[in-house]
């Protein structure tokens, strides 16, 4: 009884801490230990800890043709004994779980970074990507060196004209100016159309 007594009392002082660690939204390094098709597992202070593949880093994020899971869990399997930084999202005491993310410390720097911008700004990049909404824009201000990131132009703000193909108006790999119009909880919304005579 003893035994059970201080195990779960270990247990109960392993959650208040990690509660803590939570709600300071403290950066945690781990060591991955396993990877399932749904995200990888490591543990903190002894508690089973899960990072779902829809929470790791753009960096980190599995690139498979046709999203085949076998393939997925390769890619992640690549992990296993790496260190990884991650902030908590969720724990339960009931089910003995911990969910991290790996997103949110992405998003803390995406943040501090966007500091040095603001509405206006015209700044520089290249094309990363060309979807069926818009396209997707890595770029930095000139005389910072600054880390880039990536900024959406909407296929609204590609041209004054009706734009039914954004792949007509940019190509991935082309470099571009463009204003920011919006700077939303680490999301920036660029324009090119602003640039252009209407």
């Amino acid at each position: 009884y003893v035994e059970l007594s201080i195990s779960g009392a270990s247990k109960e002082l392993a959650f208040e801490i990690l509660r803590q660690k939570k709600e300071k939204e403290e950066t945690i390094k781990v060591k991955i230990l396993k990877a399932n098709k749904g995200g990888l597992i490591t543990e903190i202070s002894g508690v089973p800890a899960f990072l779902p593949v829809s929470q790791l880093s753009k960096e980190h994020y599995p690139i498979v043709e046709g999203g085949e899971t076998t393939k997925i869990l390769r890619e992640l399997q690549k992990f296993i004994g790496k260190e990884l930084e991650v902030k908590i999202l969720d724990l339960s005491e009931k089910e003995n779980q911990i969910i991290l993310s790996e997103k949110v410390k992405e998003l803390d720097r995406i943040k501090e970074i966007l500091k040095n911008y603001k509405m206006g700004d015209i700044v520089e990049g290249k094309i990363t990507g060309v979807t069926d909404f818009g396209a997707f824009m890595k770029f930095t201000k000139e005389g910072l060196s600054l880390e880039p990131i990536e900024g959406l132009i909407h296929i609204s703000e590609l041209d004054w004209k009706i734009i039914k193909d954004p792949t007509k108006v940019v190509k991935v790999g082309e470099k571009l100016k463009a204003k920011i119009i919006e700077i939303q909880n680490g999301r920036v919304s660029l324009s090119l159309k602003t640039l252009k005579k209407p």
